[in-house]
């Protein structure tokens, strides 16, 4: 009798969690960057469609429309100029934020900066710059680099810069930012990025490769700075919690694959709170390095990953296949935030498996 009643009870949490997915996250409508409607094929239902929104600030219809990141992984580079750069920028559909942004220009700044690539063995040599045109101090800290933290580490006032070198010895996705005095502060306004350490050698080519950085916006007035004290809440509690920077754009603007390509997606939580269970709806991560432990394809047993868990500043390797045309979302797993920006779409063919 026990047994029967903790099988019907798991049951039942597996019939609402996954009606909780296709609520969330059934098939594709809603607005493009610009604002155009576009129609999931088939007329089916809608992903994600209650539009990400703040309790605390009004949405502007009149804010400028969010700039699309691209996903895609870059080359391989060690020798770069990278700057600070405050500036406004448009974080979700209607709400825009002051944010300090890193660029390999000042023209370019985003959040999160730029993702950098080089592999074990690479000396890589970064001029940051902050420009006179700031107001702040800032500072950069690679968890890749091995250096003294009042070294490269230290702050630079508007107008200063310093070359931050460092060898690469040990693989893995990494996490770069901010650490000035008030780092919450720094993070939380946009000062985190992206660094990719191949091993020596090289990864194994695959079809598609893709990156996706997780984190937060704890909006503050629109125009202005992040809440400081939402936070620094014991339980913190985002507005927006979003891949690449830009709540939902992904789920607006599907990445497009093939069907059986071989895709790699190098997973950082840059937080600067919260948690991420990285999942992909509809595959299997059959190879998986978290932080330096494998999951290989092939293994013996045929293991296989379901979501990777990354607490802020751990990254991660995953690589799966899709196995028809259709739409795969990707979420983080803890399933607040999916419908406050932490969703995204995987495309193959036209997105509809009947056609």
């Amino acid at each position: 009798m026990i047994g029967r009643v903790v099988l019907y009870a798991s049951a039942v949490a597996s019939v609402l969690l996954l009606t909780l997915i296709y609520v969330i996250v059934a098939v594709q409508s809603g607005g493009n960057a610009a604002g155009s409607p576009t129609q999931p094929p088939g007329g089916q239902a809608a992903v994600g469609s209650g539009e990400p929104t703040s309790a605390e600030v009004a949405r502007d219809p009149n804010a400028p429309p969010y700039e699309l990141r691209d996903p895609v992984a870059p080359a391989l580079g060690d020798v770069i100029d990278l700057y600070i750069v405050e500036k406004q920028m448009t974080v979700a559909d209607g709400f825009v934020q002051t944010v300090y942004a890193y660029g390999l220009t000042a023209e370019t700044a985003t959040v999160p900066g730029p993702t950098l690539r080089v592999r074990v063995g690479d000396t890589l040599r970064v001029t940051f710059k902050n420009p006179a045109t700031n107001v702040m101090p800032h500072s950069l800290d690679f968890h890749a680099s091995m250096v003294a933290w009042n070294d490269e580490m230290r702050d630079i006032n508007p107008g200063e810069e310093l070359l931050y070198e460092f060898t690469a010895t040990k693989a893995g996705v990494f996490m770069y930012h901010c650490g000035t005095a008030g780092v919450l502060s720094h993070l939380m306004n946009g000062m985190h990025g992206m660094i990719i350490i191949e091993p020596e050698g090289g990864l194994a080519p695959v079809d598609r490769e893709f990156f996706l950085v997780q984190s937060e916006w704890y909006i503050g007035p629109q125009g202005q700075v992040g809440d400081l004290t939402r936070a620094t809440g014991g339980a913190p509690d985002p507005e927006f919690v979003t891949f690449n920077g830009i709540a939902a754009q992904y789920r607006d603007n599907p990445i497009q694959v093939g069907v059986g390509e071989r895709i790699r997606v190098f997973v950082l939580d840059s937080g600067p709170n919260v948690d991420s269970s990285f999942h992909v709806v509809g595959t299997i991560f059959d190879e998986v390095i978290k932080e330096g432990i494998a999951l290989r394809r092939g293994n013996e047993g045929n293991w296989g990953s379901q979501a990777v868990d990354l607490s802020p500043a751990q990254g991660a390797i995953v690589e799966f296949t899709l196995a028809e045309d259709g739409l795969y979302p990707f979420v983080t797993h803890a399933f607040n935030f999916p419908d406050n920006g932490a969703v995204g779409l995987f495309q193959t063919g036209d997105g509809d498996p009947n056609n």
